[in-house]
């Protein structure tokens, strides 16, 4: 897969290069709060050979246009049947946060899906209690689906919100921002 770029990020494959700093941020508990640590029941260099030789899963870094890393997301679970993939989002860099550069990923990240992948929808799982992230996701077209209860979950202390974002909002929504910046200026 070839690099996407945004406005503000790159979204490119994720290397072993890249494992120390995600280890780091996998330490972090402020990081890992509401994103999970990736590396509690198995090795970094494990955890990647698996997502590289999956077929359903794409694990990508995200760096600044200067080249620093500042997290990665994957998308997973990937039904090529119905064409759905679950995606996940970390932003490890915490100097990163609130700049904008999750929603740039996010929007790349639905570009490779949508139009490099060809699926019909990507949905995410956020905690209820991370306004920035759901603010984001809101920002980049995902709809909020339900909410699963924590008292209804054999695991964790935190209602979950399901969102989601199907193809058509993804290119209606690219074709109207296409249309506002080659609107001529009155």
């Amino acid at each position: 897969m070839s690099l996407l770029q945004g406005r503000l990020v790159r979204l490119r494959p994720l290397k072993r290069e890249d494992l120390t700093m995600v280890g780091v941020w996998d330490q972090d508990e402020e990081v890992t709060r509401f994103s999970g640590r990736k590396f509690a029941t198995e090795t970094p260099e494990n955890w990647l050979r698996r997502y590289i030789r999956s077929n359903r899963t794409r694990a990508l870094a995200i760096e600044t246009l200067e080249g620093r890393l500042i997290g990665d997301l994957e998308l997973e679970e990937i039904n090529w049947r119905a064409g759905t993939a679950e995606l996940r989002v970390t932003l490890g860099d915490k100097s990163s946060w609130n700049r904008g550069f999750g929603t740039d990923a996010v929007e790349q990240a639905l570009h490779l899906a949508f139009i490099g992948l060809s699926l019909n929808l990507v949905y995410l799982r956020v905690y209820v209690t991370n306004p920035r992230a759901v603010r984001c996701y809101e920002k980049c077209g995902f709809r909020r689906e339900g909410v699963l209860r924590a008292g209804n979950r054999r695991i964790g202390t935190e209602d979950i919100l399901l969102m989601s974002i199907p193809r058509e909002m993804f290119v209606r929504r690219q074709t109207t921002a296409q249309t506002r910046r080659s609107a001529p200026v009155a």
